[in-house]
């Protein structure tokens, strides 16, 4: 059968086809579909397509209308992805909640008299507490010093290559600057958590000896500190 000799029906179905897998195309015993072997098949579907297009109006309409439904399923799609994101948030908040729950209910139980915290136990599930990893808490951002922070540019191509041949003159870092269309800078906690650690164990060591009257100051890291102990929930 012809492209001429097809139907709008056909050709409606045959455009869904496409859209089920654009490598299939469409043996010409009978209108079956079969995988494509290799990269000709796209050159064949586009072929036919432009055959449709290129004859009569009512196959262009056909064409037109199997396009628009497309656009019509995609943003479709689109509005269910984020109904599912805002779900989705919404059961892992719960879920976060339920933890907060669990948690206060547990330490409310008190330790053991290994000073471990006591399970709540179920028939099928046991709830314990677990250690979180040391983290670093960061209350000022400005007060940290830069070594710990990175940041992360939005500019022109022109730019960066106008940057990377840049003079250390004031002009041209101005220029730099202005044209930087998003800036944003953020803080290497895992960096930063390990200098806290440092500190403390300066700190602690100097509480404990008589510091020598000539010695260096601490260096103090401002803006951050070592976060308190966390605990996270298990269910086993």
């Amino acid at each position: 059968m012809t492209t001429q000799d097809m139907t709008l029906y056909a050709i409606e179905e045959t455009l869904t086809h496409l859209t089920a897998a654009i490598q299939m195309v469409q043996a010409s015993e009978g209108g079956e579909w079969k995988p494509a072997e290799d990269d000709v098949s796209r050159e064949e579907i586009g072929l036919l397509v432009s055959e449709w297009l290129k004859n009569a109006r009512d196959k262009r309409d056909a064409v037109g209308r199997f396009q628009i439904h497309c656009e019509s399923m995609a943003a479709l799609a689109k509005a269910e992805i984020e109904r599912l994101k805002a779900r989705m948030k919404r059961f892992e908040a719960a879920a976060e909640q339920i933890d907060a729950y669990v948690a206060s209910v547990i330490m409310a139980k008190g330790r053991d008299k290994h000073n471990k915290w006591q399970n709540l136990e179920g028939n099928t599930i046991t709830y314990s507490l677990k250690k979180c990893p040391p983290s670093a808490n960061v209350s000022d951002p400005a007060k940290v010093p830069a070594v710990f922070k990175w940041i992360e540019l939005k500019m022109p191509v022109a730019t960066w290559d106008e940057l990377l041949g840049l003079l250390p003159d004031i002009e041209s870092r101005d220029r730099v600057l202005v044209s930087t269309i998003e800036r944003e800078i953020t803080i290497d906690k895992r960096a930063l958590l390990t200098a806290l650690k440092v500190q403390a164990a300066e700190l602690e060591k100097a509480t404990k000896q008589i510091a020598a009257p000539d010695a260096p100051p601490l260096a103090m890291i401002e803006g951050a500190e070592i976060a308190p102990e966390k605990y996270r929930v298990s269910r086993d």
